[in-house]
């Protein structure tokens, strides 16, 4: 490895194939059994996590530590070691390939590599699982053999991706995308590097694309627009994001901005939308054929389908004010983003179901939702065994709940739940 490959590496930082180590430590042989029971990777001994170079002392005795903790890996792993002097300072390399004998185990345990960590698996079921479905969730690592390089490679994409990652580009093209790891040992270009650098991945795999839809109400009988987005996974993910930020509301905030100019928030968090459009790119199921993302908003919510697996943690925080994220993991796996809802249009579509008393007590609990009985009698102007009344049969109608005790509780409007036509007054 040359100093300019090494240099590639540290702006890129850890991920799947890349590992640092600020300096010798006993779960070394588990990082290299873990790229090896997977797709392997490079070891690099000497740099912090916060990719900062230290270096690190080298000599005979620290040589022969390494290698017997290395060999005590069975099968034994042929990985490739070397020394390199990084501006004055030492940094050991070992390069680790995919085994060709799995699966590897280190002191009685096998461990893999998941995202940028290593993992050890712990029950039979974990081991059964990941070597029977290995192929399937290593798609973006297996090699793209109708890929034909320099002709299917969008030069200029890959250009925005150096500048966006701060890597001057002092190697061709090719070797580069070799340092990264997005090249297989037969040098074809991997899965994953070419549904973002393919200038049409629709070349190389089917139906590959997000599909967005409007609806009009909160059912699928209206569409007011739909749009299909293809080309690679950046043009993809920022085509569905201008789509979204077209027909989602924005609020602005001026008063506490002062001179600065005003910030702009969209109805539902920005992160958290961004954040399930990412993972169901990066988890969709490629081998599948019509692996189509689709992106539904309707007037309650935004649910965005995925034909692959779960998604990553969003804070809870993230959701301040709005109804918590639904999951739906049966067949399809979907993500339900609920969008925050106005009260007096929300109340518009009981007028039909409810009584102007059942109107009046929710328009005063929306006001105050820890109002007593005794204060909602009076601010409807009916008494305690109307109000006890009114108020089963909004429960009943999943429009009011009571969360907590009677004295310390509060009132809950499910703005979620909305009138069905053909419906009865309660």
């Amino acid at each position: 490895m040359t100093k300019e490959e090494l240099d590639i590496i540290l702006r890129q930082g850890e991920g799947y194939n890349i590992e640092f180590k600020k300096s010798y430590s006993k779960d070394i042989p588990e990082e290299i059994c873990g790229f090896a029971n997977t797709t392997g990777g490079i070891l690099l001994i000497g740099i912090a996590n916060d990719n900062s170079v230290y270096g690190t002392v080298v000599d005979n005795s620290k040589r022969s530590q390494l290698q017997q903790s290395i060999d005590a890996i069975n099968p034994r792993v042929p990985v490739r070691y070397s020394e390199i002097n990084f501006h004055g300072k030492t940094i050991i390399i070992i390069d680790c390939p995919s085994g060709a004998q799995k699966p590897y185990i280190y002191h009685g345990a096998i461990f893999i590599r998941i995202g940028a960590n290593t993992q050890k698996l712990t029950s039979a079921e974990e081991m059964r699982d990941f070597f029977q479905q290995q192929l399937r969730i290593y798609f973006d690592e297996s090699p793209c053999h109708t890929f034909k390089f320099p002709n299917d490679f969008d030069f200029e994409q890959f250009e925005s991706f150096l500048r966006k990652a701060n890597i001057t580009a002092t190697l061709p093209e090719k070797a580069i995308l070799e340092n990264l790891k997005l090249l297989t040992d037969d040098k074809f270009l991997k899965n994953g590097a070419a549904l973002f650098f393919a200038k049409d991945p629709t070349k190389h795999y089917e139906n590959i694309s997000i599909r967005c839809l409007l609806f009009k109400g909160t059912d699928k009988r209206f569409i007011h627009d739909d749009k299909e987005f293809k080309g690679n996974l950046i043009r993809q993910y920022n085509d569905a994001v201008e789509w979204l930020y077209s027909k989602l509301e924005l609020r602005y905030d001026i008063e506490s901005q002062g001179t600065k100019p005003r910030k702009e928030y969209l109805e539902i968090p920005d992160i958290a939308m961004k954040e399930v459009i990412i993972n169901a790119l990066s988890h969709r199921d490629y081998y599948e054929k019509g692996a189509v993302i689709q992106i539904e908003i309707y007037d309650n919510r935004i649910e965005i389908s995925n034909p692959g697996g779960l998604v990553s943690c969003i804070k809870p925080v993230e959701f301040f004010g709005l109804p918590e994220p639904v999951f739906q993991t049966e067949g399809i796996f979907t993500v339900c983003l609920y969008r925050p809802v106005r009260f007096e249009k929300w109340l518009e579509q009981w007028q039909k179901i409810i009584t102007v008393n059942q109107k009046n007590i929710l328009i005063a609990i929306n006001f105050d939702n820890k109002i007593t009985i005794g204060n909602l009698c009076k601010k409807t102007g009916i008494g305690t065994t109307a109000v006890n009344n009114n108020i089963r049969k909004l429960k009943i109608l999943n429009i009011l709940s009571r969360k907590g005790t009677r004295k310390k509780g509060f009132w809950n409007i499910n703005m979620i739940a909305h009138s069905l036509e053909g419906d009865k007054e309660v």
